[in-house]
């Protein structure tokens, strides 16, 4: 078996673990979530700087946190 394979499968399987376990608390939390949704905006905003004002208003993460605690 490759070492490397088994790490990668481990990883992806906590990463969802967290996030399922995020969102099935009482209360549901919603900070990994965000903090995704930040780095993707991010990222987005890297790579098409010109539509960063689009991005930022379609991925506003404040709003989106705040829709998901009501």
């Amino acid at each position: 078996m490759n070492i490397a394979l088994d790490i990668e499968k481990n990883m992806k399987r906590a990463f969802w673990d967290i996030l399922h376990s995020d969102f099935t608390a009482q209360p549901p939390k919603y900070d990994h979530f965000i903090s995704l949704v930040n780095e993707v905006k991010e990222r987005l905003i890297q790579i098409r700087p010109r539509y960063k004002k689009i991005i930022d208003d379609v991925l506003d993460a404040g709003f989106l946190k705040q829709r998901l605690e009501h």
